[in-house]
Formats: structure tokens, sequence, C-alpha cells
């Protein structure tokens, strides 16, 4: 069949119809697609997106808070805030009493729901102890950026809280004479007022400087912020106070007094020294943390327990055999063991000023273990002494429950004997020793704190410095005293290092006394030496010292039996202080010169 010109053109129309209808529908299914997931994205998810947009380009930037200065007694600051964080002027002199601060750990983040990975907090010393108060709040900026992260303008802002300063007990200048005295020595010294505990000085050797730890913590930028990457859903209050008086405010604190950071650059190599020394332990806080025999100056325990018990008084006399044998056991004294002498017959004052263990074993053993350990107890012996600084540890005064407990077997009079003279298990830390030594010498036991009023008001403490009678009798607390100053005294076990206290022959104690003060320029100390045995006959003993001062006369007190001599209680250089040094060898020979140097400088110009 033919098709003319018509039947063709229509025909062609048909055929070229079908692919266009084809892509019509097409094009209008894409459309479709396109209108619905534009429906979705605006209605659906807009509000989701508009946040995700502005997330993009808001910030909150974290202003940290200056943190709180740390001043001693004389108002030094301690610490300082520097732009590279945070700064210790005195270094060396401070570092286990200040401690340092550093960045937080993730553990730390996950166990306090206060912090935020990045914050800086106190890790050791009293940053650590008082971090909540010197930490203060951290400021905020809302701040808009562009997409290439550069700053656009501060929609809002908040001025952070500083944290809130802290005074102290702790003197600079006894601290850093402190510190000298111990350099190259493994020890602790510990120095108090002995009428309230106040700190006045505490020092762990060998030190470390906390500037290096303080400058491994992230880095501030130039600015002075760190960022914090939140979006704008994060809450930050108004603040009417103007950026200019915001940095003016962490200016203020973030430098030093010459207008430099004195943190030091992070040194690795140091750094890995003082963390991997297994030997010297310079992080280790042996102040009060460390646990000794203490030897002889526990005899002040026993002769407080003796006389308080009446079991000795002033006219009880033990002769002086230089040794006492029990069954297969010796129990020597120090002077028949090195030069071979005796000293006859022997009291508590005598006993006190020459150290005799005999007297002391023979007063242990009228005591018992239990009455003694109780004694002990009283001085706060056993137990943490509550000082404000974190890691006390308890020491151990053992009794005849405790051996079976622990040992599984009986105490026998050996034990007595040893505990009576400071050995055996019994166990002191420095701190608990320089307490136990004023309380001696005030008959009060003061629990030891750093902080000092009204500071203590911002914690919260209601127990600040107490103070408790330990039930030691003036006229027995007398006859201590003169035991001590003997040992200070010509002819005492520690009498080369304290010149001000010797060469007074053939005068009564009281004219001693009097002639003292002003005589030598430094006042009357009492003092007890210590040589504590530990780690077998090849190891040396450590070297103990406890010293109390100013000792004056007591006008009210004029009778032979009642004694004379009292801590000035009106002087501002009351001081009660121990010294310990490890496998150093005799506290006479080795404690005594340590002691003498701090003290020297401490009486210096004494006002008598």
């Amino acid at each position: 069949m033919k098709f003319g010109p018509l039947e063709l053109s229509t025909a062609n129309r048909k055929h070229n119809f079908l692919p266009l209808g084809i892509m019509v529908i097409i094009m209008m299914a894409t459309l479709g697609i396109i209108l619905s997931r534009l429906i979705v994205l605006t209605v659906f998810r807009g509000q989701e997106l508009r946040r995700r947009a502005d997330e993009n380009r808001i910030l909150i930037r974290k202003i940290p808070a200056p943190r709180g200065i740390i001043f001693d007694r004389n108002d030094k600051a301690l610490t300082r805030n520097a732009p590279e964080g945070r700064a210790y002027p005195f270094g060396i002199n401070f570092p286990h009493a200040i401690g340092y601060v550093g960045e937080v750990s993730e553990d730390e983040v996950k166990n306090d729901s206060s912090l935020n990975p990045g914050d800086v907090i106190g890790k050791t010393g009293m940053e650590k102890q008082y971090d909540k108060i010197l930490r203060g709040t951290d400021g905020a900026e809302l701040i808009e950026v562009d997409a290439n992260g550069n700053l656009l303008g501060v929609l809002e802002d908040q001025l952070p809280q500083a944290g809130k300063d802290i005074h102290t007990h702790l003197d600079v200048d006894l601290q850093t004479a402190m510190t000298d005295s111990l350099e190259g020595r493994k020890g602790a010294a510990v120095a108090i007022d002995p009428v309230d505990g106040a700190v006045l000085g505490l020092v762990s050797s060998p030190r470390y400087d906390p500037n290096l730890f303080s400058g491994t913590t992230k880095r501030i930028s130039e600015n002075g912020y760190q960022f914090s990457d939140v979006g704008s859903q994060s809450k930050v209050n108004q603040s009417s106070v103007s950026r200019l008086e915001t940095d003016k405010l962490k200016t203020d604190e973030l430098i030093t007094e010459n207008g430099e950071p004195k943190t030091d650059n992070i040194n690795n190599d140091k750094l890995n020294a003082i963390l991997s020394d297994t030997v010297n332990m310079p992080l280790f806080n042996r102040a009060i943390s460390g646990e000794y025999p203490p030897g002889s100056i526990f005899k002040l325990v026993t002769a407080t327990a003796g006389l308080s018990e009446n079991k000795i008084n002033r006219q009880t006399l033990i002769t002086d055999t230089g040794e006492i044998r029990v069954g297969d056991f010796r129990f020597g004294n120090w002077y028949f063991d090195q030069y071979g002498k005796t000293e006859g017959e022997i009291g508590v004052v005598r006993a006190l000023t020459r150290s005799n263990d005999i007297f002391f074993y023979k007063a242990g053993e009228w005591l018992g273990p239990d009455l003694l350990a109780g004694w002990a107890r009283k001085f706060g012996l056993g137990e943490k002494t509550g000082i404000d600084l974190p890691g006390e540890t308890d020491g151990l005064i053992p009794d005849p429950k405790w051996k079976e407990k622990v040992t599984g077997e009986r105490w026998f009079l050996g034990n007595t004997y040893h505990m009576a003279i400071g050995q055996g298990d019994v166990q002191l830390t420095p701190l608990q020793a320089v307490v136990m030594a004023g309380a001696v010498v005030t008959g009060q036991l003061c629990a030891p704190q750093i902080i000092r009023l009204p500071d203590n008001q911002i914690t919260g403490s209601t127990d600040y410095r107490t103070c408790q009678d330990i039930g030691l009798s003036s006229q027995n607390r007398n006859l201590i005293l003169e035991g001590m100053i003997g040992a200070c005294s010509s002819g005492g076990t520690a009498f080369p290092f304290f010149p001000w206290n010797q060469s007074i022959e053939g005068l009564t104690f009281n004219e001693a006394i009097h002639q003292l003060n002003g005589m030598s320029g430094y006042p009357a100390v009492a003092c007890k030496t210590g040589t504590a045995q530990h780690g077998g006959k090849q190891a040396k003993p450590h070297a103990w010292i406890a010293v109390a001062g100013p000792i004056v006369k007591d006008e009210g007190r004029r009778t032979k039996d009642e004694g004379g001599y009292k801590l000035d209680l009106e002087s501002k250089k009351r001081i009660a202080l121990v010294v310990m040094l490890e496998d150093a060898g005799e506290g006479s020979y080795e404690a005594a010169p340590v002691a003498k140097k701090i003290l020297e400088g401490w009486f210096r110009n004494y006002n008598f």
C-alpha cells in the first residue's frame, strides 16, 4: 500500500511522539524527587541543618581563671600565674609543701564531673589539697568565625572568677635554710610552732623543681585563651564586663614580679631523670610519708609515760651495767658498746641528757608494752596527724595484740626493750616526730596545719589547729625539759653543735639559763638526739634530732623538784624542729649539725 503525503506526515508525528512522552515523564519524576527532598530538608530537617550551620561558625572560647596565689607567713608569693602556666618563684625550696599543677588525666576527668579535658589542676602538695579553692571558675566567650576560622565577632562573654588566694604559716627564709642544710642528703626536716601546730617549714630531700612539671601543661595560646569546640546550644551567661577589663584581670595574675614567666622550658631529660630515680625518689615526700624507726627521740615518750604512771620520778636511780642479758639475747647501751664505759647510777634527767639505754630499758619494763603504746598514741603516734597535705601515712606503734595478729608470734620482754628506745617495729614520720616533740615541751598535742587564719574559713573546717592536753603535768614536763636542755649542753649527746648551751659549768641550772640569755646571741634550746638501727649490721643508722626553743626560766617555779624551765610562750621565734637523715650515722654527728645550721639562721638577731 502506498501512502500519500498527508498520511506519511501523520505517521511520522506518531513515531516522534513516543520518545518525547517518555522524556517528559522522566523529567516530571526527577522534579518530584527533588521537590520531595527539598520538602524533607526544609520542613522536617530544617532545624537540625540550621543548628549544624551555626556550629560551623560559632564557637565557645574558654577563658582560664587565674589560679589563686599561695603566700608565706610574711606575704611573699610562693606561686605565680605566667602566660605559659603556673610558676614557682622559690622552685626547689618548696616542692613537697606547695606541690605543682598539671593537665588532668582521663581518669581524673571520669571521676570528677567538674573537670574537662585540658583543665589544669593541682597534682601534689597544697596545690592538690586546696585545688578547688585555688582553681576558680573559668570564663568563656561565644564567638563567631567564618569558614576559614577567622574571628568575625564576640556574641557573648563571661568573665572568669579568679581562684582564692591562700596564706600559709610557711616561712621562706626558714624553708630556704632547711632546704640548703639538707642539700646532698637523703632525709627530711619539719618545723612547727609547738604552741599551736603552725607548720613553719617542711622539707624532703632530695628535692626537685616543680616548674619542670608545671611547664608540661598545655600551653595557652598567644591571646591567653584555650578553645573548646562546643556548639551554640551551650549556655554562656551574659556579662557587662568589657573585654579590656577581662584582659587586665588575666594580665595582673599571669606575670611574675619582673614581668617574665618563671617556669622553665620543658626538659624531658630532667623530667625523665626525676621520674625514673627509684633510688633517691625525689618525688617522695619523706616528711609526711616516710616511716622510720625513731631511735632515742622516742625516749621522750618513755620518760613521759614512766613519770605520768608513777613508775619513775626524779629520785629514781638505775645502775648502768652497760648491758642487760635476757636468755641468749643481749641489750646494750651505746656508751658501753662504743667506749666500754658505764655511767654508774643514773636518773631520768641524766638519762635523757646522756640518752642512756639501760635506764629506758628498765623504765619500759616497769611500764609494760600496753601502757607504753597507750602513751605513744596520746602523742598522736600510729595515726595520721591530719596535716593539710595529701599522702600522709600512719606510722606504727606496735603492741602484743598487733604482733600476734600480724606475725602470729607472742610479745617478749625484748620487744618491750626495743620499743622503749624507739627500735623494733616502732615507725614514725618526721612530721609525727616534731608534733611529739612539741607536745613534750607544751603538754598540748596540736594538729599541724599549713594554712593560716582566716583562710581556714574558706575550707569550711571546724577543727582548725586543734590542741588537746596529753596529761603531762607541768612538774614532769619540767623534768623532761631539764634533761633535754642538758642534751644540748656540755656533757650531753649534742653539745658540740649548740655552743649557746654549753660552757656553763659549776652553776645551778637556773643560773645557767640566766647567763645563756644574751651570752652567746642565741637562746637556750632543748633537744634529744636519736640513732635508729635498721636493715642489719651493714646498714648505717638513721640520724635524728628533735629541738625546741627558746627555753627560759620559769620564775613561778623555784624548788628543785618542780624544775624551773619552760618554752618562751611570748617569743615570736617559738619553734620545734626535727631533722632526720636516712642511712647517715649517729644523730649527734649527722643530724645535729644540720639542725644547728637551721637554728642559727632562725635565731639570728634574737631579741632577748
